[in-house]
């Protein structure tokens, strides 16, 4: 199950689950493309915009794998590894010196010294003091010494970046640095390496840098910087990166369906719904899909020695569901396990007979089934109890008034009506599907009966395990 493991790869027919592959031989072709070099001696900073947990590294892994080494020098800097370190702008133009292959790093170290770690890190310059505590002509002498001898810092920047500048890789075009795991970093390591790398590193164009950055992350370090202005952060990045590439992973293949396939041991078919509910409930990041995923493989011989359904994709995808609620939505995971009565209670229904209101009472009261999804589409199922169990409770706007339908107090309320009470989230979303699917919310009733005890079976089993 090498899929399940947590780690970049290098991306080939086989294991492109989420159809990166694509993105990568993309960037390894703008990087090798003579035409393009030129642009990339004025825009050496590239950006592969991406959610955390996209698939980033993999596909920046596969370009480093494939791109031809006679031409470019590789590195590779985790930012995240290294980010404890102080200075770690610093940091990494020391790695690009000490790892790269160049022919004139003890002349840009002795450049360096002094200065170019206080400049990576927004920090004063120390320079050189006198002393004036002293015979006069002895200051006299010492000042002229020091006037001889000591550059101002304009001359000590300039000197550096004429060593600097010469850096180049022997016997390669260009030294290409990748640099992974920037959005896992503290805001102000984000913009100080960017900043620094923009100001300072790049200014040598026998260097290219490629980034992977998470565009929410690095737009809210920004705006954290900029006073909360949107606007400026993104005209950042565009003034930054002019070059960029977008990583939307794409999960609807067959080599995804066959992989889910392997892990749940469901047939081609089945596995559709499977990832159905996936896609509902926005489970869409590779690393998060291969956490849930990896979880379920680990615990489905446990569940099923508990007798629960591992055969059936209706059982399977509810699993999923539990799983994914458990680990990135724990507040609708907890309402699982409250009593939801004191806040259903809590909601006014109104019956309107004739353009009046004659009934006011309890949400409990009602028998709540869904009519009115599709057009022509009937539920005969009270799907209250279920709303009660699988539904959240912490985002109800009580004050909203939900009309129901019928005389005396007996009415139904339109599912439609009772969802306007939230705001979408998983829990909610999960619930649409399994409404919207009558053969789905059949696995939840037996002759029009909620099973609650059998939901609420799998639910703890699933708990004592995740």
């Amino acid at each position: 199950m090498d899929g399940l493991i947590e780690e970049y790869i290098e991306l080939n027919e086989e294991n492109d689950l989420f159809g990166t592959m694509t993105k990568a031989k993309a960037i390894k072709d703008f990087l090798e493309l003579e035409d393009n070099s030129i642009i990339l001696s004025k825009n050496n900073m590239i950006a592969l915009y991406g959610d955390w947990g996209s698939g980033k590294s993999s596909v920046m892994y596969t370009v480093e794998q494939n791109i031809n080494k006679e031409k470019y020098e590789i590195l590779w800097f985790d930012t995240w590894k290294y980010e404890k370190d102080e200075k770690l702008p610093y940091a990494l133009f020391k790695y690009i010196v000490n790892k790269g292959n160049i022919s004139n790093r003890e002349k840009i170290l002795r450049a360096s010294l002094g200065i170019v770690s206080a400049l990576l890190v927004d920090s004063t310059v120390q320079l050189p003091f006198m002393e004036i505590n002293c015979d006069p002509k002895k200051f006299r002498k010492r000042l002229k010494k020091e006037i001889e001898d000591n550059k101002c810092l304009w001359e000590e920047v300039k000197d550096f970046e004429d060593e600097y500048k010469k850096i180049k890789p022997i016997n390669k075009e260009k030294l290409i640095v990748f640099l992974d795991d920037l959005d896992r970093c503290e805001s102000y390591n984000i913009i100080s390496l960017i900043s620094s790398i923009k100001n300072l590193l790049a200014i040598n164009e026998n260097i290219i840098f490629v980034i992977g950055i998470d565009k929410k992350a690095v737009t809210l370090a920004l705006q954290n910087k900029y006073g909360n202005d949107a606007n400026k952060a993104t005209e950042y990045l565009e003034k930054i990166f002019p070059i960029n590439f977008e990583l939307n992973s794409e999960i609807n293949n067959t080599k995804f369906n066959n992989y889910v396939g392997e892990i749940t041991g469901l047939s081609c078919e089945d596995v559709n719904t499977v990832i159905d509910v996936m896609n509902r409930i926005d489970l869409k990041k590779p690393r998060h899909i291969k956490k849930v995923l990896r979880k379920y493989y680990f615990i489905k011989e446990y569940l099923k020695n508990k007798e629960i359904e591992v055969n059936n994709k209706y059982c399977v995808s509810f699993i999923i569901y539990l799983i994914t609620i458990g680990y990135f939505y724990p507040e609708e995971y907890k309402n699982l396990f409250i009593d939801k009565n004191s806040f259903f209670e809590k909601i006014v229904l109104y019956e309107n007979y004739k353009n009046e209101e004659v009934f006011e009472y309890p949400f409990n009261k009602v028998n709540l089934k869904c009519r009115d999804i599709n057009e022509g589409y009937h539920l005969l199922y009270d799907i209250m109890p279920m709303l009660k169990q699988l539904s959240p409770c912490n985002s109800i706007d009580y004050n909203t008034r939900l009309p129901v339908i019928g005389t005396g107090g007996k009415g139904e309320i339109y599912y439609s009506n009772w969802r306007r009470l939230f705001s979408s989230n998983a829990s909610l979303n999960f619930i649409d599907y399994i409404i919207e699917n009558d053969k789905y919310i059949s696995y939840f009733y037996e002759n029009n009966i909620y099973r609650d005890e059998e939901i609420n079976r799998i639910i703890i089993t699933v708990d004592n395990v995740l």
